[in-house]
């Protein structure tokens, strides 16, 4: 502190010209309320004002704004720093109580607090806000200094980065499919030339005596069976085609796992390449999107056939593994392939890199975030004996609790 600024000179000085909105917090009128709250274990405080809402809010109603500076009134629509004294904190918390009582819970233990969330301005504006409370004494009386910095753009800027990364992942399903359109038309020519086999037999047998009907009655079933095959393939690549939301559920990766194979079976056939899946006893669900989940598998596994180009036909298998260990279900892709040279281990999942020459270096990153979003991980080494690639994919695993809630009614996974 400058030597020739006495404290509170200091004090206002610091207070006037911090670039943050700045307020000092009267709650003196509810000092009987305050009271009973110190009254209880500082445990429990927060769950004694959750239960009696009507005392926050009338906590609320009695605080008031005793100072403010001029980045206040800027960020609280106010004409002047002046006209916000006296003002109740009811209007400004109304959106986020929560908030509220925990700088409450916090005050009453003498605890700073901080954490992003929102307040209303006067004129109905909610702005997004890093919110600081901060218990201090001055000339042996209580105060409440709160600081608060208006992070709206930065809000609307993590917005619309989330909806660009969600358009790329969106682009990215559109062209996985456009490489497995060849296969995928195949599957389901099978189906529909069956279709019109079983038809003309039907109708050669209805030609016959009564006794050609149980003939008929099979062919007509054996339709029945090739049209929802075919529905099927037409439904997996429908599903990879809509945009993803943001909503998550409760699944079982083995599930997607199933439904992301079904999927590239037909290109994995047309390649010559085995998969073969070595899926453990895996009890524990995630949390997920099932779409971008089913598409990042996708997405290695067409990288993987990709790599094993050079094999031999005979010689080339994909194995993938469920498993899960210490809270966290893991997948592993392995090929038999040529494996990741120079610099691809450690760059193989930045924005752009790519090994293939028609390559633009973007499925990889997407998946990676796609990961990241999802608090997992994905990793890529060689495998330990040198015979190709092995990816590696990390969930956190859903406790029980965390399953119960996020699992949408009559789900079935389980």
């Amino acid at each position: 502190m400058p030597a020739n600024k006495p404290p509170d000179e200091f004090y206002e000085l610091v207070f006037r010209t911090m670039p943050i909105a700045l307020f000092r917090i009267d709650t003196e009128s509810s000092a009987d309320i305050r009271s009973e709250l110190m009254a209880l274990p500082a445990e429990l405080r927060e769950d004694f004002l959750l239960a009696r809402p009507e005392l926050l809010a009338d906590m609320a109603r009695r605080a008031t704004i005793a100072e403010a500076n001029d980045r206040a009134a800027v960020l609280l629509r106010a004409p002047t720093a002046k006209s916000l004294i006296g003002t109740s904190l009811t209007h400004y918390w109304s959106r986020r109580m929560d908030s509220y009582r925990r700088s409450v819970t916090a005050r009453s233990s003498g605890q700073y607090l901080e954490e992003e969330t929102q307040v209303v301005a006067l004129d109905g504006t909610i702005i997004d806000v890093i919110f600081a409370m901060a218990p201090v004494s001055h000339a042996g009386r209580p105060m409440t200094l709160v600081g608060m910095v208006d992070i709206s753009d930065r809000r609307r800027a993590e917005t619309e980065l989330a909806k660009v990364q969600a358009d790329f992942a969106h682009a990215a399903r559109i062209a996985s499919l456009g490489e497995l359109t060849a296969s995928l038309a195949h599957e389901v020519s099978q189906p529909l030339a069956a279709i019109r086999l079983s038809q003309e037999a039907a109708l050669r047998w209805l030609e016959k005596p009564a006794t050609g009907l149980e003939q008929v009655r099979l062919h007509v079933n054996r339709i029945g069976g090739h049209a929802t095959r075919a529905a099927n393939v037409i439904d997996r690549v429908r599903q990879m085609t809509f945009a993803s939301g943001a909503a998550r559920q409760c699944c079982a990766l083995g599930s997607i796992l199933e439904d992301a194979l079904a999927l590239v079976g037909p290109q994995a056939r047309a390649a010559y390449t085995n998969i073969v899946v070595a899926a453990h006893s895996v009890r524990s669900l995630i949390l997920a999107d099932r779409i971008e989940v089913e598409q990042v598998i996708v997405n290695l596994i067409i990288n993987a056939l990709d790599a094993l180009k050079s094999t031999e036909p005979k010689s080339r298998e994909i194995t993938v593994a469920l498993t899960e260990s210490d809270g966290v279900v893991i997948c592993t892709f392995c090929d038999n392939g040529p494996g990741l040279t120079g610099t691809a281990e450690h760059r193989l999942f930045d924005r752009f890199f790519t090994t293939k020459p028609e390559g633009m270096g973007l499925g990889l990153a997407i998946c990676r975030t796609i990961m990241e979003a999802h608090n997992g991980s994905i990793t890529a080494t060689n495998r330990s004996d040198g015979s190709g690639t092995r990816i590696t994919l990390r969930f956190p695993a859903l406790h029980t609790r965390d399953a119960l809630c996020h699992a949408p009614m009559g789900s079935g996974e389980g």
